[in-house]
């Protein structure tokens, strides 16, 4: 704006400059122009000169002025241009320091959400770690007493004996009181052998867990029972699952469980029937083995895992007592359905790795 006034001023002190020079001119320069005009003309191109070289004088100042104003607004510009570039500068660094700082705060985020589910793995790890350390305590705590408890038993068969054989040597000691006082001591080695297994069943190494097939460990169970049972009368089947199942596990004493389970199956059945053995994957691993064996009765399906509990002769009852505390150990469950004179199913449910 204040450019194009300037340049309107210049131009009309350019016109004015023009008249007065003519002016001037021809009151200069007109001789025959002066003599043909009187006094009084004269004065009034004097004045009307004068006028105009006042108002070229007035102008010129308000170009000096104009200009110097112009100057000054000119060099305002130049710095409010700079502030205004160094403006933009600074928010282009700080648009690129929003940026690295969204960057840092995704990866920010993607930080928290690896270490919270890293947490939460090593939370369930320390829970479990937690319970199979108190599990395992607890069983050595059993296997103290148990020692115990047969240290305590030898001192009586000890004391027992004595006083059998100071009976048995009298010279009017019945034949019938003799075999009665032989079934006592027969009862008692039996009873003191029956806890002596309890201690062994029921005593456990450190777990030494590692990534294990599932498959693999079945196989391996499986095979050590037909060396045992040779049963040339059962058919085994199996429907594995295609899916890869691992799991991490002690293989010594997960074979074990497995080889308890399988054990007394074949043995339920005696000498034929079929025994089917699959794997599935939901949302844990679940191995289920079913028998058409001759069933445990229904009043009695809670009792299995309690020791010394067994329906068949010669046997401990601590077999599937084991199975339960090594599955317990290894954060697993067992679980046991049956039909009397029909056959039994058996789930262990495994943690997927």
């Amino acid at each position: 704006m204040e450019e194009l006034i300037l340049e309107r001023i210049k131009e009309r002190i350019s016109k004015l400059k023009k008249k007065s020079t003519a002016l001037y001119e021809r009151v200069r320069s007109g001789a025959g122009v002066i003599e043909s005009i009187d006094s009084f003309q004269k004065q009034e191109y004097q004045y009307e000169l004068e006028k105009y070289k006042n108002t070229i004088k007035e102008l010129e100042q308000k170009i000096i002025s104009l200009e110097l104003r112009l100057k000054n607004i000119t060099d305002e510009k130049d710095d409010i241009q700079k502030k205004f570039d160094e403006i933009i500068k600074i928010n282009k660094e700080l648009h690129e320091k929003v940026n690295i700082l969204e960057q840092e705060k995704r990866t920010l985020e993607r930080d928290k959400q690896a270490l919270k589910a890293e947490t939460n793995i090593l939370t369930q790890q320390l829970s479990v770690f937690s319970q199979t350390n108190w599990t395992k305590i607890s069983l050595d705590l059993i296997v103290q007493f148990i020692s115990e408890l047969i240290r305590y038993f030898r001192d009586a068969q000890g004391m027992l004996k004595e006083a059998i054989d100071i009976c048995v040597s009298q010279p009017d000691f019945k034949e019938t009181s003799k075999e009665k006082i032989e079934l006592i001591d027969s009862v008692f080695k039996n009873l003191l052998n029956a806890i002596s297994d309890a201690k062994v069943k029921y005593s456990f190494r450190d777990l030494i867990l590692e990534e294990i097939q599932i498959h693999s460990i079945i196989e391996d169970s499986i095979s050590n029972v037909l060396e045992k049972y040779r049963p040339e009368k059962i058919i085994i089947n199996k429907k594995f699952s295609n899916k890869n199942l691992i799991a991490k596990l002690d293989r010594e004493l997960f074979t074990e469980l497995f080889v308890n389970i399988l054990s007394n199956s074949l043995e339920s059945m005696g000498s034929g029937g079929v025994l089917n053995i699959e794997t599935l994957l939901m949302d844990k691993i679940v191995v289920e083995i079913t028998d058409t064996g001759s069933g445990i009765p229904s009043h009695l399906i809670d009792k299995v895992f309690n020791p010394f509990f067994t329906t068949k002769k010669g046997h401990s009852g601590l077999g599937l007592t084991r199975a339960y505390w090594i599955a317990v150990l290894h954060n697993c469950s067992i679980e046991i359905s049956s039909q009397l004179n029909q056959g039994t199913t058996v789930k262990v449910v495994i943690p997927f790795k």
